[in-house]
């Protein structure tokens, strides 16, 4: 039996394709659509939550948040000073 999706569930499927790098964006999509298959009921929640669990896959963090990568924010100046409250410490 094919898939029946409405216009609102498509655009949620697409909305949530838009973010991963573009080779891979059809096969989430793909994935979605499969994921879909089996469910007797379809709507906003169950096409969220084949979305919410198929993204797990396909999402990874950019580069720069990947830690151990630079990091463009500046360093704190209290990390490299004493403990706070030092001075009270006996």
């Amino acid at each position: 039996m094919p898939l029946s999706l409405s216009a609102n569930e498509m655009a949620m499927i697409e909305r949530a394709a838009a973010p991963l790098d573009r080779d891979r964006q059809d096969a989430f999509v793909t994935a979605v659509l499969a994921a879909l298959e089996g469910c007797p009921e379809l709507g906003l929640g169950v096409v969220h939550r084949a979305i919410r669990a198929t993204q797990r896959q396909y999402w990874g963090p950019p580069p720069t948040l990947v830690r151990g990568t630079a990091n463009h924010h500046a360093k704190s100046k209290l990390a490299s000073g004493p403990p706070i409250l030092a001075s009270a410490r006996r």
